[in-house]
Protein backbone atom coordinates (compact mmCIF):
# COMPACT_ATOMS: atom_id res chain seq x y z
CA UNK A 1 0.00 0.00 0.00
CA UNK A 2 1.50 3.35 -1.07
CA UNK A 3 0.57 6.47 0.85
CA UNK A 4 1.87 10.01 1.38
CA UNK A 5 2.41 12.56 4.17
CA UNK A 6 4.09 10.03 6.43
CA UNK A 7 5.97 11.09 9.54
CA UNK A 8 8.20 9.65 12.26
CA UNK A 9 5.25 8.94 14.56
CA UNK A 10 3.62 6.83 11.86
CA UNK A 11 6.87 4.96 11.22
CA UNK A 12 7.24 4.16 14.92
CA UNK A 13 3.66 2.83 15.09
CA UNK A 14 4.09 0.66 11.99
CA UNK A 15 7.44 -0.65 13.27
CA UNK A 16 5.86 -1.51 16.63
CA UNK A 17 3.18 -3.48 14.75
CA UNK A 18 5.87 -5.43 12.88
CA UNK A 19 5.37 -3.80 9.49
CA UNK A 20 8.54 -2.59 7.76
CA UNK A 21 8.12 0.53 5.65
CA UNK A 22 9.81 1.56 2.41
CA UNK A 23 10.27 5.33 2.21
CA UNK A 24 10.99 7.40 -0.86
CA UNK A 25 13.79 9.86 -0.18
CA UNK A 26 16.02 12.34 -1.91
CA UNK A 27 19.60 11.34 -2.55
CA UNK A 28 22.19 14.00 -1.88
CA UNK A 29 22.91 15.90 -5.11
CA UNK A 30 19.98 14.38 -6.99
CA UNK A 31 16.32 15.09 -7.64
CA UNK A 32 15.67 11.42 -8.35
CA UNK A 33 13.83 9.05 -6.09
CA UNK A 34 15.70 6.70 -3.81
CA UNK A 35 14.04 3.96 -1.80
CA UNK A 36 15.08 2.77 1.64
CA UNK A 37 13.54 0.19 3.96
CA UNK A 38 12.99 1.32 7.52
CA UNK A 39 13.30 -1.71 9.76
CA UNK A 40 13.30 -0.16 13.20
CA UNK A 41 13.31 2.92 15.39
CA UNK A 42 14.94 3.41 18.77
CA UNK A 43 16.21 6.32 20.84
CA UNK A 44 15.69 8.88 18.07
CA UNK A 45 17.51 6.82 15.44
CA UNK A 46 16.06 4.85 12.55
CA UNK A 47 17.47 1.55 11.34
CA UNK A 48 17.45 1.73 7.56
CA UNK A 49 18.55 -0.63 4.82
CA UNK A 50 19.86 1.33 1.84
CA UNK A 51 20.58 -0.70 -1.31
CA UNK A 52 23.35 1.69 -2.41
CA UNK A 53 25.05 2.58 0.86
CA UNK A 54 24.60 0.06 3.65
CA UNK A 55 22.21 -2.54 5.03
CA UNK A 56 22.37 -0.82 8.45
CA UNK A 57 22.26 2.98 8.36
CA UNK A 58 21.17 4.81 11.50
CA UNK A 59 20.10 8.37 10.63
CA UNK A 60 18.34 10.56 13.17
CA UNK A 61 14.58 10.91 12.85
CA UNK A 62 15.15 14.57 11.87
CA UNK A 63 17.53 13.63 9.05
CA UNK A 64 15.13 10.95 7.83
CA UNK A 65 12.30 13.51 7.79
CA UNK A 66 14.44 16.04 5.90
CA UNK A 67 15.23 13.58 3.11
CA UNK A 68 11.71 12.18 3.10
CA UNK A 69 9.95 15.56 2.79
CA UNK A 70 11.30 16.09 -0.72
CA UNK A 71 9.04 13.27 -1.95
CA UNK A 72 6.02 14.31 0.12
CA UNK A 73 6.53 11.69 2.82
CA UNK A 74 5.80 8.88 0.34
CA UNK A 75 5.88 5.41 1.83
CA UNK A 76 4.98 1.84 1.05
CA UNK A 77 3.84 -0.42 3.83
CA UNK A 78 3.72 -4.14 3.11
CA UNK A 79 1.67 -6.40 5.31
CA UNK A 80 -0.01 -9.80 5.14
CA UNK A 81 -3.83 -9.90 5.08
CA UNK A 82 -3.83 -11.01 8.72
CA UNK A 83 -2.34 -7.62 9.71
CA UNK A 84 -4.71 -5.46 7.65
CA UNK A 85 -6.81 -4.49 10.68
CA UNK A 86 -3.68 -3.37 12.58
CA UNK A 87 -2.45 -1.28 9.66
CA UNK A 88 -5.91 0.22 9.16
CA UNK A 89 -6.02 1.18 12.86
CA UNK A 90 -2.58 2.80 12.65
CA UNK A 91 -3.24 4.69 9.41
CA UNK A 92 -6.75 5.74 10.39
CA UNK A 93 -8.38 7.71 7.59
CA UNK A 94 -5.14 7.52 5.56
CA UNK A 95 -5.94 3.86 4.95
CA UNK A 96 -8.28 5.22 2.25
CA UNK A 97 -6.34 6.43 -0.81
CA UNK A 98 -8.80 9.30 -1.34
CA UNK A 99 -8.54 10.47 2.27
CA UNK A 100 -4.75 10.17 2.14
CA UNK A 101 -4.67 12.35 -0.98
CA UNK A 102 -6.67 15.02 0.86
CA UNK A 103 -4.29 14.72 3.83
CA UNK A 104 -1.33 15.21 1.48
CA UNK A 105 -2.89 18.31 -0.07
CA UNK A 106 -3.51 19.86 3.36
CA UNK A 107 0.01 18.89 4.51
CA UNK A 108 1.62 20.48 1.44
CA UNK A 109 -0.43 23.67 1.79
CA UNK A 110 0.86 24.02 5.36
CA UNK A 111 4.41 23.29 4.23
CA UNK A 112 4.33 25.98 1.54
CA UNK A 113 3.03 28.54 4.06
CA UNK A 114 5.74 27.57 6.54
CA UNK A 115 8.54 27.74 3.94
CA UNK A 116 7.48 30.12 1.14
CA UNK A 117 11.08 30.83 0.07
CA UNK A 118 12.06 27.17 -0.25
CA UNK A 119 12.03 26.85 -4.03
CA UNK A 120 13.84 23.52 -3.78
CA UNK A 121 10.80 21.88 -2.24
CA UNK A 122 8.45 20.37 -4.86
CA UNK A 123 5.38 21.86 -3.20
CA UNK A 124 6.78 25.36 -3.63
CA UNK A 125 6.76 24.87 -7.33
Amino acid sequence: MIRYAGDAELLRALMAAGSPVVVQQQRRGSDGAHFRTVNGYSAGLCLISDPLLSPALRPSADRLAELWAYHNGAYLVAFPPAKAADVQRILGSDYSAAANWQHLQAHEAQDVKARPQDQGHPAAG
